[in-house]
């Protein structure tokens, strides 16, 4: 009992700091917590190395780097995703981690960064 207390308010405390690292159980917890995980990379990566259950698969960047947050948020909510309980993914991190300030900065809308990314989900 006390170790599970111990995992929610650590659990807890991440999601606040809007950064959540990249684990199966973490990304399980998300999901109960009625967050829609996003697997913003391309169409390559997901062939390569699939895709987590259930989650949305939306590219945030074009093949060239540029990206359009309003056409990105449009897209989720033609999923009828609620774009203020989404995290995202990418393959080691760093993408979407740029998407996540991204959208922040101009939507203003908090989005949770799974650290480590497809990369680090796939070693535990």
């Amino acid at each position: 009992m006390k170790k599970n207390l111990l995992s929610l308010l650590l659990f807890s405390s991440i999601l606040f700091s809007k950064e959540v690292v990249s684990s199966k159980e973490n990304i399980i917890e998300l999901m109960n917590k009625g967050y829609t995980i996003v697997d913003i990379r391309n169409y390559r990566e997901w062939e390569k190395t699939g895709v987590i259950p259930k989650a949305k698969t939306i590219m945030f960047f074009k093949e060239n780097g540029e990206y359009n947050v309003s056409v990105f948020l449009a897209k989720l909510k033609l999923l009828n995703v609620n774009i203020n309980k989404i995290a995202l993914i990418s393959t080691n991190g760093e993408k979407s981690k740029e998407a996540s300030n991204a959208i922040k900065k101009e939507a203003k809308i908090n989005v949770i960064d799974l650290v480590g990314g497809y990369n680090n989900l796939r070693k535990n």
